[in-house]
């Protein structure tokens, strides 16, 4: 299968101002699972990534980053900004250190899409995807890491394994959410079984 046309966009920019009616609201809860999912994707790779560069991340400064950006993005009739997997890979293995690089990836995409457009009329969507594979190849070496998560932590290297096979088996909205409902409920069963030792005893008290 082809690529085939590729349509110009920039539909409606900047985007029609209008109060919610009864379809907005209906998407609330979608809404509110792509935000969940996408930020936990994000800070999941940024781990990845630190624990190579050996650095330390900041969730909330990501949280307050992917907030501004959708608010922003709102206005042009854009999709939901999240992190974008092959990308951050291949800007991973590039070796880029700072936004400039992401800057200068979008202007060269532009580029390409307004003035080479035509060409990828007949490039095969399985290019695509092979280069995109090759692109977060790398990623999958973390793989190995569940080996040492069952040494640590069953119950944790089993939470891992269902979110995994959802993702796989079912799709990446749907698999993260059962991942962190898993994660919950991982929780949950600690806060019950959570074991004591006794150490000594005060003469006949309970301390």
């Amino acid at each position: 299968e082809m690529v085939g046309e590729i349509d110009k966009g920039y539909h409606d920019i900047p985007a029609r101002l209008a109060m919610p009616n009864g379809k907005e609201w209906e998407m609330v809860g979608l809404a509110f699972l792509i935000t969940i999912c996408g930020y936990f994707a994000a800070v999941s790779l940024m781990k990845v990534i630190a624990e190579d560069k050996q650095y330390r991340i900041y969730p909330n400064q990501e949280l307050i980053a992917l907030g501004l950006t959708n608010i922003i993005s709102a206005l042009f009739g854009a999709f939901p900004a999240f992190l974008n997997l092959a990308r951050t890979c291949v800007f991973f293995e590039a070796g880029a250190e700072s936004q400039f690089s992401a800057a200068l990836s979008v202007l060269v995409m532009l580029f390409f899409k307004e003035v080479t457009r035509s060409f990828f009329k007949y490039t095969p969507k399985s290019c695509l995807a092979a280069i995109v594979w090759f692109s977060v190849f790398k990623i999958y070496g973390h793989f190995d890491g569940i080996r040492k998560l069952m040494t640590i932590d069953r119950l944790d290297a089993l939470v891992w394994f269902i979110a995994w096979l959802a993702v796989t088996f079912l799709d990446v909205v749907l698999g993260l959410s059962t991942g962190l409902l898993c994660c919950i409920f991982s929780i949950v069963i600690r806060s019950q079984m959570a074991s004591a030792t006794t150490l000594a005893r005060m003469g006949d008290t309970e301390m």
